[in-house]
């Protein structure tokens, strides 16, 4: 039967879904092509060895660009005359009914990174000198905020009626120890030094490590989460769900499929043939960061967390950059990277860094050649830099700012 292809067809397309939030643009001390730097650094299959790291160079570091946005926003603030202008009096309370109000604006607009930040830490007002205070956890958002921060100023100085507001922007002390990233696995290590009757629960349980039950699911088979079976001329095919979270839904043809609706406004397949004018007008509709847009598959579908940040790092952009300020170059870097990443991914077998196996039982080796995702807090194999992470649409985002940026 040759339904099994498209039956598996179905099932993946049919599924493809992804979480939402988050936006910011890409410094505009940052937007130099590299693709000279690409071409010689870029090499999924052969890592830089430690020997070989070579130190970043100060002025590309995040600090440089920190102090190139402070200083443009000193000049700003030179620039403008507010000696004639209303200092009113105002309380917290009227201040927070404002901040929340420009934080709403910016998720209205796309900008759901901002609008996190904004909302996670209440900001400190003084009353006397009408300086307010507020926390942020990174360098790179203090970067962001400052981008931000010229149209947030005029916004609550024009409601508020007040021409004296400042923002004082102070970065968390963070701890200085060594930080180690670990995975599921590692974490599951150290907890049951903690409480060794966790080992005696996973195995009384069959219990893998994130949870799911997928000892001998292989063998096993049909089991309990064995939804569908489908008989083929060459074996059978289960369709197994354990957390419920797929669908599975039967059409006597693509054209009935294609006719339903069904599959919406999903983007392109990156394992099929398509062409660079076709993603960059697929990617251009959209105004929110390129991180957000990949995983909510309407440009470009397949691209979940992981092949997300090591697409990113391929192609030298910053997760957080806005379409908008893509450039014509980062835009050609991208459609290579995936172009080249994703096929390789697929004939490896994909990624198991947790409990992800084949059909076979057997696990994917891509992740041997992961040069970002899970490995926060280590050195980039390419420049040595210390990788960074963040979240991005409420999803764990590891990044290189001195090669991305």
């Amino acid at each position: 039967m040759s339904g099994s292809s498209t039956a598996q067809s179905l099932i993946n397309k049919s599924v493809q879904q992804s979480d939402v939030k988050s936006s910011n643009s890409e410094p505009e001390g940052n937007k130099e092509d590299k693709s000279t730097i690409v071409k010689k650094q870029y090499n999924h299959a052969s890592p830089v060895k430690r020997d070989r790291i070579v130190k970043r160079s100060p002025s590309t570091s995040i600090y440089q660009t920190q102090k190139k946005l402070e200083k443009k926003t000193e000049q700003k603030l030179e620039e403008e005359d507010f000696s004639n202008k209303p200092s009113t009096s105002f309380t917290f309370d009227d201040l927070m009914k404002f901040w929340l109000q420009y934080a709403e604006l910016l998720k209205q607009k796309g900008k759901g990174g901002m609008h996190s930040t904004l909302n996670k830490y209440e900001p400190k007002l003084n009353t006397e000198t009408f300086i307010v205070s507020f926390d942020l956890d990174s360098e790179l958002q203090k970067i962001e905020f400052q981008q931000q921060s010229q149209d947030f100023l005029s916004f609550l100085r024009k409601n508020l009626d007040n021409y004296s507001i400042k923002i004082q922007l102070n970065v968390l002390a963070m701890d200085q120890g060594v930080k180690v990233h670990l995975n599921s696995k590692d974490k599951f290590i150290k907890m049951a030094e903690k409480n060794p009757d966790l080992n005696l629960l996973r195995d009384k349980f069959n219990l893998a490590f994130g949870g799911h039950p997928i000892k001998n699911s292989v063998s096993d088979l049909p089991n309990k989460h064995s939804h569908v079976v489908f008989e083929l001329d060459q074996g059978t095919l289960y369709y197994n769900d354990t957390r419920m979270f797929g669908c599975l839904l039967y059409f006597q043809s693509m054209p009935a499929l294609q006719e339903s609706g069904v599959l919406g406004d999903l983007g392109i397949e990156p394992l099929e043939e398509f062409s660079f004018a076709e993603f960059n007008t697929a990617m251009r509709r959209f105004k929110s960061n390129v991180k957000k847009v990949f995983l909510e598959q309407k440009a470009i579908v397949g691209l979940g967390n992981i092949y997300c940040d090591e697409v990113l790092f391929d192609a030298a952009v910053l997760p957080t950059t806005n379409i908008t300020e893509l450039s014509e170059q980062q835009m050609q870097r991208l459609y290579t990277s995936i172009k080249k990443i994703m096929p390789l991914a697929v004939a490896k077998g994909g990624s198991s860094v947790a409990n992800y196996v084949l059909g076979d039982g057997s696990g994917g080796s891509y992740a041997d050649l992961h040069l970002v995702y899970g490995r926060a807090g280590k050195p980039c194999l390419k420049c040595g830099d210390i990788l960074q992470k963040t979240a991005v649409n409420q999803r764990t985002t590891v990044y290189c700012m001195n090669c991305q940026s």
